[in-house]
C-alpha cells in the first residue's frame, strides 16, 4: 500500500500477496515462548481475522498482546487462500523435512463474511466459498487424495456435509489423522 502515507511507518509489516499480513516482532518480548507484551500493526482498510485468535478489526493502527507463539498474522476478511498447513495431527503422514509442497495434499484458509464470494487456487485444485448470514458453503474441485480448510474467524461450526452426507466430527485435530473424512 504505497500510496497510503500511515504504511511507510510501519516497515516490519509484510503483505504475503494481497489477503495476508505478518508483522515481524523485532523486540523482545521476554524470557519465554509465553511472555506477552503490546505490539502494534497497521492493517489496510477493511476487515481483517486474527489467525491465532479469531478476532475480526478493522484497518489502522491495531494494538495485540503477542508473544513468540503467535506473531500478529491478518487474513483479509472475505478472502480465502491456498496454504500447506503443517500441523502434524491432521495429516496422515508426517511433513518431510525439506517438503515445500505436497502433491497429494493441499490446504486453504478462509475467512468468511457474509456476501462475498471467494476464490483460490492450488495447482489444479480450486476453492471456492460464499458466506451467508447462517451458512458458508464451500466447493472444492479437482481436490487432492488429501485436501484441509481452514475456516479463520469466529462462527461457531455446527455441522459439515459433504455431497449431502454429513461428517463426523472429532474432538480434536489429532482425531482426524487415519480418518478418510471428518471435522
Amino acid at each position: 500500500f504505497p500510496q497510503v502515507h500511515e504504511a511507510w511507518y510501519h516497515d516490519t509489516e509484510l503483505m504475503v500477496g494481497p489477503s495476508l499480513v505478518a508483522k515481524v516482532v523485532t523486540q523482545p518480548l521476554g524470557a519465554g515462548l509465553d511472555q506477552r507484551r503490546p505490539v502494534v500493526v497497521w492493517l489496510p482498510a477493511g476487515g481483517w481475522i486474527d489467525f491465532f485468535t479469531g478476532r475480526v478489526v478493522r484497518g489502522g493502527n491495531v494494538a495485540r498482546q503477542t508473544s513468540l507463539a503467535d506473531f500478529p498474522l491478518y487474513l483479509r476478511q472475505g478472502d480465502a487462500i491456498a496454504h500447506n498447513f503443517r500441523a502434524p495431527d491432521i495429516w496422515s503422514s508426517p511433513w518431510r523435512v525439506n517438503d515445500l509442497d505436497r502433491s497429494d495434499r493441499v490446504g486453504f484458509l478462509y475467512a468468511p463474511l457474509a456476501g462475498r464470494h471467494a476464490t483460490a487456487r492450488a495447482g489444479a485444485t480450486t476453492f471456492t466459498a460464499r458466506a451467508g448470514a447462517k451458512v458458508v458453503s464451500i466447493v472444492v474441485s479437482r481436490p487432492r487424495r488429501e485436501t484441509a480448510v481452514r475456516l479463520v474467524g469466529s462462527r461457531t461450526i455446527c455441522r459439515v456435509t459433504l455431497g449431502g452426507k454429513v461428517l463426523p466430527r472429532t474432538t480434536s485435530a489429532a482425531g482426524l489423522r487415519g480418518r478418510a473424512l471428518g471435522w
